[in-house]
């Protein structure tokens, strides 16, 4: 069970040094798949481990190793919100001029990419609908 006095503090009110338990946080991996190369199978695995349990006192830190990597062909999906008011103009610009070679460079990665749009507009008006490109 948990307490809520340290180690000192325990001491210091009077308890014996050999009496004093202090459990620590630890972890248990409960999944741990391989990760895929491709999006080819049925399951692509590209986070590892999938399950993990914590045991943490409050307040305790702990760390634990994750791994990634990217399955080759995984699809890629990219939405965009954007704020139609005045100042965000030179934002809505460059999201024009970058879009058609965002869309380019994710198709060198994978042969499933997707760009949706939603533009909010200022106070007042109602957004126009959702739009995409592949």
């Amino acid at each position: 069970a948990t307490r809520c006095a340290t180690r000192e503090e325990l001491l210091r009110r009077g308890c014996a040094p050999e009496e004093v338990v202090e459990p620590r946080g630890r972890h248990h991996v409960l999944e741990d798949l391989p990760l895929s190369d491709s999006a080819e199978r049925e399951t692509v695995t590209q986070l590892a481990p999938q399950k993990i349990a914590l045991w943490l006192r409050p307040g305790e830190q702990h760390s634990f190793s994750v791994r990634f990597k990217r399955a080759e062909g995984y699809p890629v999906d990219v939405y965009y919100l954007m704020d139609l008011s005045y100042s965000m103009k030179d934002d809505l610009e460059n999201i024009k001029k970058l879009g058609n070679d965002l869309l380019a460079a994710l198709r060198n990665i994978t042969k499933s990419v997707k760009i949706g749009t939603r533009w909010h507009p200022p106070l007042g008006g109602s957004p126009p609908p959702l739009s995409s490109c592949s």
